[in-house]
């Protein structure tokens, strides 16, 4: 099933940082929401729609343990949007407009680096270029990168479709309901809605998700972010990216995440030796040949049984790119291609399964330039 949210009020996700009373005053947002956030929203709308079935919540015969989050996007007037690909950077102090550039990946004995991979990406032009912070790709831009086409890419920044709101509050005491000293606190909301030169011509943003599991009604209203702010959702159906053009080049290819990934070791996932850097996948032997990454975020919750925060986990963000190697050259076949395909095109792959189930990983094939 693949259902479309779109907002009704300001929201609010919260990132990794702590924020507890008396102790912080500021809670950044983010956006887009880990997708953990819309796994839990759509476990109380299936319970919400047979509250019969609560008491099964957390146990053994939870029937929203099925749920499987299988693609995650932004949509702006239903036109997907992805991450952008952090192999990609533009000339630094350029505006914006300018074309991306992309690294490539290139052996240099001369540098000495802690970097595991025998290879690291380079600019090969002369300017210094710096990182594209919280950058989108349309998907036909996307399908463009994907395919090696990385010469004229336009992407626009996340704040083009978000407003800022930011909410300021007071806790009260429990005794007198006055204004508690000390308690002054800052939420940095968010409003689904372009800046003012959109306002001509209004876009509409949603989350888009596809997954498996219990059905739900085929619209109806879900909770979302802190303070359980009210969302509406409808069935849509899903935009895919295509694979049709997907070769191997030099016997490499690239693995995008478009949602942030978690490993057991950091940012390696557990198939891959960590002083090899190789692994098999479906069949194919690999080796890791660079990586382009963020910085981690940390992902957590609050555990709404236990009523205590969730174990924090250090994640791959959104956007980082892994390059491979196909290890035995001579079997460079359109069977390998389509093993690729099905271990790692729009698959969640992380390493717990708790966390596949969540969205946590999910990955696109694409060929190097």
């Amino acid at each position: 099933m693949v259902i479309k949210i779109d907002a009704l009020d300001t929201l609010f996700f919260r990132d990794g940082k702590p924020f507890e009373r008396g102790e912080e005053a500021w809670a950044d947002g983010l956006f887009p929401p880990y997708p953990s956030v819309i796994y839990g929203a759509l476990r109380s709308a299936y319970f919400s729609e047979h509250p019969s079935e609560l008491g099964k919540a957390n146990s053994e015969g939870d029937p929203t343990r099925d749920f499987r989050i299988t693609n995650f996007y932004l949509a702006v007037d239903d036109q997907p949007y992805y991450p952008l690909p952090l192999d990609l950077v533009k000339i630094k102090g350029a505006k914006k407009g300018d074309f991306p550039i992309p690294l490539a990946p290139k052996k240099d004995e001369e540098v000495l680096s802690s970097c595991l991979t025998p290879e690291l990406l380079y600019y090969q032009g002369t300017e210094p270029v710096e990182a594209i912070e919280d950058g989108l790709l349309a998907i036909y831009e996307l399908t463009n990168y994907l395919e090696g086409k990385t010469g004229q890419l336009t992407y626009q920044p996340i704040s083009d479709f978000l407003t800022a709101e930011p909410k300021v509050g007071i806790s009260r005491k429990s005794t007198t309901h006055n204004a508690d000293e000390g308690m002054l606190y800052r939420v940095g909301m968010m409003r689904f809605s372009g800046k003012k030169k959109f306002k001509k011509n209004p876009q509409t943003i949603s989350l888009v998700v596809a997954f498996e599991g219990p059905n739900i009604a085929r619209r109806g209203f879900l909770r979302l972010g802190g303070e359980g702010k009210a969302a509406v959702y409808k069935q849509t159906t899903e935009v895919p990216v295509s694979t049709d053009n997907f070769v191997l080049k030099d016997n490499r290819f690239k693995l995008l995440f478009i949602t942030p990934a978690i490993f057991d070791n950091g940012w390696l996932p557990s198939w891959i030796g960590k002083n090899s850097l190789t692994g098999n996948k479906n069949g194919v032997s690999l080796k890791l040949i660079t990586a382009a990454l963020g910085k981690f975020q940390s992902v957590g919750g609050f555990d709404m049984v236990k009523k205590q925060p969730k174990p924090m986990y250090r994640a791959v963000p959104a956007g980082s790119v892994y390059y491979f190697e196909v290890q035995d050259a001579a079997n460079q076949t359109e069977e390998i291609s389509q093993a690729l395909i099905k271990a790692f095109h729009g698959k969640p792959l992380s390493d717990s399964g708790e966390m596949r189930k969540q969205g946590f990983g999910i990955g696109l094939l694409g060929r190097l330039p």
